[in-house]
């Protein structure tokens, strides 16, 4: 963990992974800021408001190469001649397209949980003749009171196609919020990737990326107008028996518990007070 200093704006592009801490933490409309691929990511602050976007799509886990599975716990399975399996992490993902006698690469597994504090990257979809895409990245943010108004992206990466056997789908990542007070105008996405397509019947699509997931925890007031999405990605075109299937639909979650106030100090790390009224 870090303790980055007592205030920070952030009025242009930044790519940024770890655990960092702030006084105030602040996106500027216009900025963007990007997850290093393969790492998550983790904000704690007394006051974080995000009005630009955080791009963390495809930032999990990797897609697979040519003829080999995707990465991590809901890793798409390759398959025999056909199209790869979709990555999972909310939902499932789906399974690949084949013809003939071929095997379909396996649709990666749901994994973890909707209701828990944990949080995790997305998996990769299976490569074909052509790759997998990779999973959505993960996002922490910790604070006091969180405004978001931008948009938070943590959608899987499409599978590859124009191939033999194309590739499946990266599945949705991970978004968790944890505050006392949460106002959401913008939008958190951890959609899955779609299964990449062939161009004939004997191209075999690959498979969607399942859903990610989103869990929202507030000690006090929750304001929402605006939207989540953890909708599975699609499945990729042709495949003489079966085309690629679409990944499943990820979760969503808001619950209230007790937030632990976090007392931050310019130099060293964040420590815990007593639990919010």
């Amino acid at each position: 963990a870090r303790a980055d200093g007592a205030d920070l704006r952030l009025s242009s592009n930044k790519t940024l992974d770890g655990t960092h801490t702030f006084a105030w933490y602040q996106l500027e409309k216009n900025a963007t800021l990007s997850i290093t691929a393969g790492k998550a990511l983790r904000i704690e602050a007394q006051r974080i408001v995000i009005s630009g976007d955080i791009d963390g799509r495809g930032a999990g886990h990797a897609g697979g190469a040519s003829q080999s599975p995707g990465t991590g716990p809901g890793a798409g399975g390759k398959g025999t001649n056909a199209g790869g399996g979709g990555g999972g992490y909310g939902g499932a993902g789906g399974r690949g397209g084949y013809d003939g006698s071929d095997t379909r690469g396996a649709a990666g597994p749901a994994n973890g949980g909707a209701a828990t504090t944990a949080i995790d990257m997305g998996s990769g979809g299976a490569g074909g003749a052509a790759i997998g895409g990779a999973g959505g990245g993960s996002l922490t943010l910790v604070a006091e009171e969180i405004v978001i108004s931008g948009d938070v992206d943590m959608d899987g990466l499409a599978g590859s196609g124009g191939d033999a056997q194309n590739g499946g789908g990266g599945s949705g990542g991970g978004i968790l919020l944890i505050a006392q007070h949460i106002t959401l105008s913008g939008s958190l996405s951890a959609r899955g990737g779609a299964g990449g397509s062939g161009s004939s019947t004997y191209q075999d699509g690959g498979g969607g990326g399942g859903g990610g997931r989103i869990k929202v925890f507030h000690g006090g007031d929750y304001k929402r107008s605006g939207t989540l999405f953890v909708d599975g990605g699609a499945g990729g075109r042709y495949g003489d028996q079966a085309h690629g299937e679409a990944g499943k639909l990820g979760s969503t979650h808001s619950d209230k518990q007790p937030y632990t106030r976090l007392a931050v100090t310019v130099g060293a790390e964040a420590s815990p007070e007593a639990p919010a009224p």
